[in-house]
């Protein structure tokens, strides 16, 4: 705060915006003991918005105040916003339409704090009422479980490999199999250009922070390269963390710095530590286990360290997944699984196999995986088959020598009977 007057955020770089904020914080009545700050968030704020933002800001003061004149030291007059609180605060805006909320507390909680900022939101407010996991619902759970990995892929055919190190953070583009155009300029144009994209998400999702240096297919156009530019620095334009741009260099690099705001979700170790593994494991089978609506029963095979850590650390969540969700989850050990070794296998309430997932990729059921009752039932039902082919070609066959002998006898009768009136013949001449 300045007792000044009013400032505005230095990374709101536009002299148009910086004049409109300007004028509303002259129009706003403050009071004159204060001051305030437009940060980055309010430069497309409409007057309304800030006097709101003001209001509650002013009431919150208040609180503070009152409670402090109340306490005896030692004492806590104020602390943060909860993580719900702080998300509304943080990310609300009006772009957003509703604000989905699990539980019955958080969803309480998100209203009253709505309601302090306004009451025309709280209308927006709206209770998640899904019978799978909210995150697994909208896929979020499978962007927070993709921070881990190194590689990324692209719609294109194309990828991304992220490698933090102590010194910076690389980021290498890859054309993979994407062979879309006939230009080899066009194609490494349009990898980039999704690429750009692609990195601002996760700089943003991964928290990456310090020196990135980005190593973009080469280009030759100089246009090209500056389309490449802009849309890296566009798709970062809402990034809250103050961040420099370079340019992309004749070797195809570019440079950039961002501001660490908070911890950032990965070292810059690349291998994880087994509890770290332990929690991923954990969240991959939150989130396998809803692939299949027929999946009941879940064996993870896992090496004993894993299996021992899971017991100890992450029983609670366990049980309470299973228990919420009505899944059978064993834990099976596999001796000779490594430390970051898994294999999940599904099956319906029959115990019926119907995938396999490691990690990489997802295998179907063979014909000598199935369900052994099941394959008993083919066998057997083949057997009767069988049995009935064999006995109706036993019956055939005894139809055909009693056919046989009919004809046979019929033979031999009509032999004697020519034979009787040959010798009557003979008799009578």
């Amino acid at each position: 705060n300045t007792a000044k007057g009013g400032g505005i955020s230095r990374k709101i770089y536009s002299s148009s915006d910086r004049k409109k904020m300007k004028e509303i914080i002259n129009d706003l009545e403050l009071p004159k003991t204060m001051g305030l700050i437009v940060r980055t968030a309010g430069a497309n704020k409409t007057k309304n918005e800030i006097k709101d933002d003001l209001t509650n800001l002013l009431g919150t003061w208040e609180e503070i105040r009152k409670k402090t004149l109340k306490s005896i030291a030692p004492s806590t007059i104020y602390e943060e916003e909860d993580l719900i609180a702080r998300a509304i605060r943080d990310f609300y805006s009006k772009d957003i339409d509703s604000i989905i909320v699990d539980g019955d507390k958080a969803f309480e909680a998100a209203k009253k704090y709505a309601k302090k900022i306004s009451s025309a939101h709280v209308k927006n407010i709206v209770k998640y009422k899904g019978k799978i996991p909210i995150f697994h619902h909208y896929n979020i759970e499978k962007y927070l479980n993709s921070i881990f990995e190194p590689r990324i892929e692209l719609k294109s055919g194309g990828y991304i490999i992220i490698s933090p190190t102590e010194a910076l953070v690389s980021i290498d583009i890859n054309s993979g199999r994407s062979t879309r155009e006939r230009n080899v300029e066009k194609t490494a144009l349009t990898n980039n250009l999704e690429a750009a994209e692609e990195i601002a998400r996760q700089v943003k999702l991964r928290d990456l922070a310090g020196l990135i240096v980005i190593d973009f297919i080469d280009m030759e156009n100089y246009s090209n390269k500056r389309l490449v530019e802009r849309k890296l620095r566009e798709s970062l334009k809402n990034d809250k963390a103050r961040i420099q741009f370079g340019r992309i260099s004749n070797f195809g690099l570019l440079e950039m710095t961002r501001q660490r705001l908070r911890e950032s979700s990965i070292k810059w170790e690349i291998q994880l530590s087994v509890d770290s593994f332990a929690l991923k494991i954990l969240k991959l089978l939150e989130e396998r286990a809803f692939s299949d609506e027929k999946i009941k029963i879940i064996d993870v095979s896992l090496s004993k360290k894993i299996i021992d850590i899971l017991n100890n650390n992450y029983s609670t969540e366990l049980k309470f997944f299973k228990d919420k969700y009505k899944f059978k989850i064993n834990l099976v050990q596999n001796a000779e699984f490594l430390s970051q070794e898994f294999l999940f296998s599904f099956y319906d309430s029959k115990k019926k196999l119907i995938s396999e997932f490691n990690g990489t990729e997802v295998k179907e059921p063979s014909l000598k995986e199935k369900d052994v009752s099941s394959v008993k039932e083919e066998t057997k039902e083949d057997s009767e088959e069988k049995q009935e082919t064999v006995d109706d070609k036993k019956h055939e066959g005894y139809k055909g020598k009693r056919k046989k002998f009919f004809n046979k006898n019929r033979f031999k009768d009509n032999k004697r009977t020519k034979k009787k009136e040959t010798e009557v013949a003979k008799e009578v001449i």
